[in-house]
């Protein structure tokens, strides 16, 4: 695998990009081999990647996957398309400073200056949301189905959406991924809620209805089925694993 990388020396949460650095930037980005994927060094840096990939017409996620450094939701989620980050262990970063710190001030200097804290996780969202399948039928269904399946989504939908006929779609869905469209919904569906009983305390009726499911009771015999525990169970494994 082959990593290409770039310099933005005027690039700053502070100051503006330069022009010519800008310019710089769409040249890089033209240049690479796609598809691609970016890691900026910050949610800012990614912000300005993304609005350089418009600038430049290359389609983000499909072409050109992008990924931030953070997780600064201010910024992330007010991109176009929302960007993915790296959420960073910034508790743990404070610790780790504070205690090289005493140990400075009590005259003991650290055994490395380098110390190295992994990340909390990463956070995806639609800026690396690629349908990586070649049928470019069922790439656009995918890509439908994420951003719409929280809501009332029926098939006809869909097939109505990539212009086909509804019996060609399912047999498309059968053949390149193995599976039917109801199940790639609902797949969608659960993945929502297992992020959403991760990230946030709300009550299961309201994830059920933000994730696509039309009562708590659906969902629950939905994580049932497919992954074998209740949501409930699904909360504090996770509640745990932090």
């Amino acid at each position: 695998m082959i990593c290409h990388s770039i310099e933005l020396p005027s690039l700053t949460f502070e100051t503006p990009l330069s022009q010519k650095d800008r310019s710089r930037l769409v040249q890089w980005i033209a240049g690479i081999p796609k598809p691609a994927g970016i890691l900026a060094c910050g949610d800012y840096c990614g912000r300005v990647v993304l609005e350089v990939c418009a600038e430049a017409k290359v389609a983000v996620p499909d072409a050109v996957g992008v990924i931030g450094i953070d997780n600064d939701e201010a910024i992330c989620e007010l991109c176009n398309p929302p960007l993915s980050s790296i959420e960073s262990n910034s508790d743990q970063i404070g610790y780790v400073a504070a205690e090289t710190l005493a140990h400075l001030l009590g005259g003991t200097p650290p055994e490395s200056w380098e110390i190295l804290i992994k990340p909390t996780k990463l956070v995806g969202r639609r800026s690396t949301d690629a349908a990586a399948v070649g049928d470019p039928v069922v790439a656009e269904a995918i890509r439908f189905i994420r951003a719409y399946a929280s809501g009332d989504l029926a098939v006809v939908e869909i097939a109505r959406h990539v212009r086909v006929s509804r019996r060609y779609l399912e047999q498309q869905f059968r053949g390149v991924l193995g599976r039917s469209i109801f199940s790639e919904i609902l797949r969608v569906r659960l993945e929502t809620a297992q992020r959403l009983l991760s990230d946030t305390d709300w009550k299961l009726d309201v994830i059920a209805e933000r994730a696509g499911f039309k009562h708590a009771s659906r969902m629950s015999a939905a994580f049932v089925k497919k992954l074998g525990f209740r949501p409930g169970q699904y909360r504090r494994k996770m509640q745990n694993r932090d």
